[in-house]
Parts: C-alpha cells; structure tokens; sequence
C-alpha cells in the first residue's frame, strides 16, 4: 500500500518525540470511552469531553490511515491539536527546530504566541542561551491568498512576513494535520497521486525544493502561501 501525507506527517511527529520533545494530544473524545462499563452509573452516548494526555513513547498509522498514539486510536486526525514543548535537559533543540519547520513547509499548521498574538510559525531556529528566532506570519493573513497586485504599493515582507526573537524554550506550539494544504505543496497540478509513493515523493523532491529556496534566500511558507 501506498503512503500519504498523513505517513509524512505522522513521521514527522514520531521525530519530535524521538528528539525528546514534550508531545501531548488535545482532541475530543465520547465520554462512555472513558467510563467503566462494569459500573452501574456509566452513562452510554454521553457528551463529548475535551481531554488531553501526554504521548510516551510511540505515533505510528494503524490499519485504514487512522493515527494510534502509544496504541490509543484517534478517530478524527484533524480534530487533533498537538501541543509541542521543550525539555531542555531532553530535547534535541536543533533537531526541534528543524522539524518545526518542516512540518511548517509540508503544509500544516504551526501556532505559537509571540507577544500577545496568536501567530503561523513559517520557520524556528535556536539562537542559544534559551532563546529561538521564529518567522511568521500573522493568522489572519494566513487565512487569506497572498495577492501580489492588491499589495504592489507595500513592501510584501513588511505585510506578511514577520520575525522575532521574543520565543524561549518556555514556548509552546500547537500543530494540526492539514491534507489539503499538504497534497497541494507535495503534488504538481494534475499529478496522478496513485503513480508514486508520497514518502518516497517527498524525500526525493519535495525536501530538496525546499533546501534550494532556502538557498536563494527565500520561505517556503510564503511561496505557497
């Protein structure tokens, strides 16, 4: 069976973890997963509950793509927030940073808090004594098409493109899985997904695009964007 982007994204987080990154799963699941059908006062077709638990050790694809996080199932992947902190005694924070940003490339939503804004990490890198430099764009102008004729008379970075210093190893960053975004940057228009593997596409093309932007200077976030 063929791979998807959901196996990149799933990788990716394997990473983090691998790296001792801090992975916790914020979703909502039916209360009757969680209650004790031996008791008499369980209560079937309850309310869903927002619940939150930390991932140990593994985050892999089950059978029919679906996620299983340390061998719990998740129903929907797309109403998964993972939140990702750092251990700095634990945490490979160059590794961190990269795979921050590579889940960023790839299309999936990266937020963070810098300030008082709640903004889309497009890259992150460690500056050293507990500090990272993040690149980002703002979430309302992450919302919407980056439309070069509508701006011609603002400098186009000054709008969208914005980069700080004020993010500590202190920070938090939340990541949510998104398949259309990350089809549209992994495959080229008309592009018979069935023909080639997506791991094997991404590793062979994909990557490497994103290593000549770089080189000339440019953010894969805002090519795309």
């Amino acid at each position: 069976m063929t791979t998807t982007t959901l196996d990149i994204f799933v990788g990716i987080l394997q990473k983090l973890l691998d790296a001792g990154t801090i992975v916790s799963v914020n979703t909502t699941m039916e209360f009757e997963d969680y209650v004790d059908e031996d008791k008499d006062d369980a209560i079937p077709g309850a309310d869903p509950s927002d619940i939150s638990f930390r991932v140990w050790k593994k985050i892999e694809l089950a059978a029919e793509q679906r996620v299983m996080v340390d061998g719990r199932l998740i129903d929907d992947i797309e109403d998964v927030l993972f939140e990702l902190s750092i251990s700095p005694s634990d945490c490979d924070i160059e590794r961190f940073c990269k795979l921050i940003t590579e889940l960023a490339d790839a299309g999936h939503i990266v937020q963070a808090k810098v300030g008082e804004d709640e903004v889309r990490i497009l890259e992150l890198e460690a500056l050293g004594a507990g500090k990272l430099k993040a690149l980002y764009i703002f979430i309302e102008d992450a919302e919407r098409s980056l439309d070069v004729d509508e701006n011609q008379d603002q400098d186009i970075e000054d709008t969208f493109y914005h980069e700080s210093d004020e993010l500590t190893y202190l920070a938090d960053f939340y990541v949510t899985y998104d398949e259309e975004e990350a089809r549209f940057r992994l495959y080229p228009p008309g592009f018979n997904e069935d023909l080639e593997d997506a791991v094997d596409l991404y590793q062979r093309i994909f990557l490497p695009r994103m290593r000549a932007a770089r080189a000339y200077g440019e953010v894969p976030g805002l090519i795309y964007h």
